[in-house]
């Protein structure tokens, strides 16, 4: 398992245009932890979607770098949050 040391922001997802922008603009990896079906009815540009419930297991698919910069979005804060603690616990 990796373990990160750097901390794990969650972002509300405002607007989805000043979130492309942002997107746009860094190396960040930008992790959409909402379900497949609403993944598909729109995201951010080269956002990467993994279910809150399976970031555990799935996040060594999207960098191995522990110090990588990682952002949690969703549609609302819940599901960030456990998302953003169970990659705490790795």
């Amino acid at each position: 398992m990796i373990s990160f040391r750097k901390c794990i922001a969650a972002v509300y997802l405002v607007s989805s245009a000043l979130l492309s922008q942002l997107a746009l603009a860094s190396d960040t990896i930008w992790i959409d932890v909402r379900s497949v079906e609403e993944f598909n009815s729109g995201h951010l540009p080269g956002a990467v979607n993994i279910v809150h419930t399976e970031i555990a297991e799935k996040i060594a698919s999207v960098t191995q770098d522990k110090n990588a910069e990682i952002k949690l979005y969703r549609r609302s804060g819940r599901r960030s949050g456990l998302a953003e603690a169970e990659l705490k616990k790795l």
